[in-house]
């Protein structure tokens, strides 16, 4: 029975260290398994800040750094679909909206 003990008590510490290391805030109710035992991937919710962090503008292979995630031509990101890629501006598409981020003058 200690073992048992033991060995759910170091899931939950694991579980909390790995929550504080992401940077991603996760609903507590949303499960992290499901019944079948596959790890769920959380997704953010919608109006999270997109915030283009970098562009390495090299065209037909151009690529993005948007929210902490690497996307290129036709990638998707929370629903939105990446339309352009261009030297200082990305431009995003979802549904009929679409959306310009730009980098930030220094």
């Amino acid at each position: 029975m200690r073992v048992v003990k033991g060995i759910i008590l170091i899931f939950f510490i694991s579980i909390s260290v790995f929550a504080e290391e992401n940077s991603i805030k996760r609903d507590p109710f949303f499960p992290i398994i499901s019944k079948s035992g596959q790890i769920l991937i959380y997704q953010e919710k919608e109006g999270v800040p997109l915030k283009l962090k970098g562009i390495i503008y090299s065209p037909p292979k151009s690529c993005a750094i948007i929210s902490d995630e690497i996307v290129k031509e036709g990638d998707q990101i929370l629903g939105y679909k990446v339309i352009s890629i261009e030297e200082k501006r990305v431009i995003l598409k979802k549904d009929k909206e679409d959306i310009i981020l730009k980098m930030e003058e220094e």
